[in-house]
């Protein structure tokens, strides 16, 4: 995944890149990020803590699209 690539080449921390990957993706996933608070504001959906489990997140909607 290019974003990996891009965090080892800059070094970037483990707790940097969840705010990271937002700011990458912003124009691209925010309304998908949102209705996602929303969802779990509403408890149907749990939060996404670590750069981990956005990756396995954002997979999981990319393979559901195809």
């Amino acid at each position: 995944m290019k974003v990996e690539k891009l965090f080892q080449y800059h070094q970037v921390n483990e707790f940097r890149r969840l705010s990271m990957a937002t700011l990458i993706f912003q124009e691209h996933v925010m309304s998908w990020w949102k209705q996602r608070q929303n969802d779990i504001r509403m408890g149907r959906k749990y939060e996404i803590l670590n750069w981990y489990e956005l990756k396995a997140c954002m997979r999981n909607v990319l393979d559901q699209s195809a």
